[in-house]
């Protein structure tokens, strides 16, 4: 066994205060990378692992007592244990990596062979949040399907992830609760920034109380998945990025499509979920409705690639929502309400 390079003759019996009184005594720089692999998935976020608890006393210890060394931790979640001990006149320093700047970005297109001055560049910069590795697939992706063209690439109906970025979301989106999901998700159907009555509105057919809304807001920001935009109020309006938002509603409308199916199939197993949880419009203070576009038309693609005889099952449709219109508004949700979005003539036959 080796410590900083010197052998030891025994493993200490406390391992901790030898680390301790090390970096009392030598200035050491201690880089602890990829902290998030050891705590738990599924769960808000900054809890250990079962095998990890000790790390609780580690990095309290660490904050805490006197010592000469650097220690720097890298995590795309923060930890509980030193967002409560840091501060900017304090020893522990919260440091969150954004994107690029506009000239740092610039610099990693152009090892891309795109100059400062071509035409588009700084709307991708903005599209694309200055994400270094994001801009760097999408130059790619320019040179190669749209001729170098950034404008051309920019004028697509779509978002374009290219086929790394979703590998790097799906990881970060497996590891929230599922109140963090649900909100991550209304977060991306709404398309923009909203409040947090907004957002308790829009949960008010999901299994989430206030309290539990506060804390898994708190935990979606200390994995970075959550802006918080800046207002002329005081009332804070949250959102997430434009490539997340993006993988978000393909995932959405890939479950929406799962239980539509499923429901107009001849099994008898017809479990509301997705489409009593989620609304597919805008319902406005004023009474008045809007579609959401953006998921609704991938959501019919899926529709239609799938159920190609869709349109000759109209009236077996209407029997079906007018066996839903018995349940009570509880059980049913926003499920009536995205049943006539998706299929209009419901408004008029099922009355």
């Amino acid at each position: 066994n080796t410590f900083l390079g010197h052998p030891l003759e025994q493993p200490p019996l406390n391992p901790l205060s030898h680390l301790l009184d090390t970096l009392r005594q030598y200035r050491c720089l201690l880089l602890l990378d990829d902290v998030e692999t050891i705590l738990c998935s599924g769960e808000l976020a900054g809890q250990y692992q079962g095998d990890y608890q000790n790390y609780h006393e580690l990095f309290r210890r660490l904050a805490q007592e006197s010592h000469q060394s650097c220690i720097l931790v890298i995590t795309r979640e923060k930890l509980r244990d030193l967002a409560s001990l840091a501060g900017e006149s304090l020893p522990v320093r919260d440091f969150r990596l954004g994107g690029l700047e506009m000239q740092a970005a610039h610099e990693i297109l152009a090892t891309k062979g795109f100059l400062p001055q071509a035409p588009g560049t700084n709307d991708l910069i903005r599209l694309y949040r200055g994400h270094p590795l994001a801009l760097k697939l999408m130059a790619t992706t320019i040179q190669e399907i749209f001729g170098g063209q950034v404008e051309e690439f920019l004028s697509q109906s779509t978002l374009v992830l290219g086929d790394i970025m979703p590998g790097i979301f799906h990881q970060q989106l497996q590891r929230l609760s599922s109140s963090e999901s649900i909100i991550i998700n209304w977060l991306a159907l709404a398309n923009r920034p909203i409040t947090f009555n907004h957002l308790r509105q829009y949960l008010r057919f999901s299994p989430i109380a206030t309290s539990a809304m506060v804390a898994a807001l708190e935990s979606l920001k200390r994995r970075s998945l959550l802006d918080v935009v800046p207002a002329d109020t005081n009332t804070p309006w949250f959102s997430i990025e434009p490539v997340l938002m993006k993988y978000v509603i393909s995932q959405l409308a890939e479950q929406f499509s799962q239980e539509i199916i499923k429901l107009l199939s001849d099994s008898t197993e017809k479990k509301l979920v997705i489409l009593k949880m989620y609304c597919l419009v805008e319902q406005h203070d004023h009474g008045s409705i809007s579609l959401r576009p953006w998921i609704i038309s991938r959501l019919n693609d899926h529709l239609s690639s799938r159920i190609p005889e869709l349109a000759q099952r109209q009236n077996w449709i209407v029997s079906l929502y007018q066996a839903l219109e018995l349940k009570s508004a509880k059980e049913l949700g926003y499920t009536l309400q995205n049943l006539r979005c998706l299929f209009p003539h419901l408004t008029s036959r099922s009355h």
